[in-house]
């Protein structure tokens, strides 16, 4: 086996793991400790980044522009869901492209392309400059098992919320969020835990396991 195949497969390898972390995110699943998703970042980033250039340079792979149209499609919502998924795969369409395609796959195709970079631009700078979280609580359950957190999300000029999450712990590893309760910005609720599994917020009982409802103080 020589030095270029081997690498070719330790990169497979890593774009099967980092592929598969970038589902759960997408489907708002993420590690409880942030340096660790910061560092998945990284790492998705490069590698993700890494295997296009070598599709590109070592392969030289090209994609019509029909296939194209759905994958640029699929990252506009991507997008929405996680810029920072998306980042790397904006490489795709410059690099992968096939020269040679119906002139107006290839129109829509770019018109596409330009509608996601300008998508992901947008969502990223309003996601950075203009949205922030400050975590106001954080309230584990007495078995560890779930999680609160009290967060007032501001959102500049738009005003903001005071937003009350549950999480489930997944392999004291994972965790998944779900909104609870919403309060005006700044107007932070009386949260406790009344059991493992029932909690009290403002008064308002809710079970961790019936289907949980939003509620919103006006």
């Amino acid at each position: 086996m020589n030095i270029k195949s081997l690498s070719g497969k330790i990169l497979l390898i890593f774009d099967a793991v980092i592929l598969i972390f970038a589902l759960l995110i997408l489907n708002n699943f993420h590690f409880i400790r942030v340096a660790a998703e910061n560092i998945y970042y990284i790492f998705y980033v490069i590698f993700c980044s890494l295997t296009i250039f070598t599709l590109h340079k070592n392969y030289n792979l090209r994609l019509s522009h029909g296939i194209l149209i759905p994958i640029i499609i699929l990252l506009l919502l991507t997008t929405i869901v996680n810029p920072i998924i998306t980042l790397p795969l904006l490489l795709i369409y410059p690099l992968l492209r096939a020269k040679d395609s119906n002139m107006v796959l290839k129109f829509i195709s770019g018109i596409l392309y330009a509608l996601l970079i300008f998508m992901f631009i947008t969502t990223f700078f309003l996601k950075t400059f203009f949205v922030s979280d400050k975590l106001l609580h954080n309230i584990p359950s007495p078995n560890k098992k779930y999680n609160i957190t009290v967060t007032d999300n501001n959102q500049g000029a738009s005003g903001g919320n005071t937003v009350v999450k549950l999480e489930k712990i997944y392999l004291n590893t994972f965790k998944k969020a779900r909104t609870i309760y919403i309060n005006p910005f700044g107007e932070s609720p009386e949260v406790k835990w009344i059991n493992n599994e029932t909690l009290d917020i403002d008064g308002t009982r809710i079970d961790v396991n019936s289907k949980i409802k939003i509620h919103v103080q006006n």
